[in-house]
């Protein structure tokens, strides 16, 4: 496999005999599971790919309950694998863990962000910095509306008392 890093063929060669993968993924370095991704979609692997792309929107699901329930949000997880899989992820076309890593990936500081968006295509990179921005904007009115709620019936800031108004931010 020419031009292929030795990493990524070994893993593949792992994967398709020497390990059970579905239980390998999940102690896997997610860096590790982007090569598997890359190279098992180059040479289409559909059984290592598939398992991969399972085990992939297990972590980045699109529904809200399944994000809370994987618990990925609360990860460490490097700035550099996580662009790097959503690089291989678009490139891959596995679209469906996209919003999910595009979350994620919004958290990061925004210098950290510029000098990582360079793996993008440049379309790719426009749509995540305009989400990142209404995310960003939206984040922005949460906190406004929470702090005026924290301050019901102070001085001059009128504000409804209503309890229904202000249990949606507790």
């Amino acid at each position: 496999m020419v031009g292929d890093k030795d990493k990524e063929v070994s893993l593949l060669v792992k994967a398709l005999y020497g390990m059970n993968l579905r239980d390998a993924l999940r102690k896997m370095a997610l860096s590790d599971v982007t090569s598997l991704l890359s190279i098992s979609s180059k040479y289409d692997f559909q059984d290592v790919r598939s398992d991969v792309v399972q085990y992939l929107e297990s972590l980045f699901p699109k529904s809200l309950e399944k994000y809370k329930a994987s618990k990925i949000h609360e990860q460490a997880l490097e700035p550099n694998q996580l662009f790097g899989l959503l690089v291989v992820a678009l490139r891959c076309e596995v679209l469906l863990i996209v919003p999910a890593l595009c979350y994620i990936c919004a958290k990061i500081p925004l210098p950290r962000t510029v000098s990582l968006l360079r793996e993008l295509p440049t379309n790719q990179m426009e749509q995540f910095l305009l989400g990142r921005d209404w995310l960003c904007g939206v984040s922005q009115i949460i906190l406004k509306r929470s702090i005026r709620a924290t301050k019901t019936g102070g001085g001059a800031l009128k504000i409804c008392g209503y309890s229904g108004c202000l249990g949606a931010f507790y």
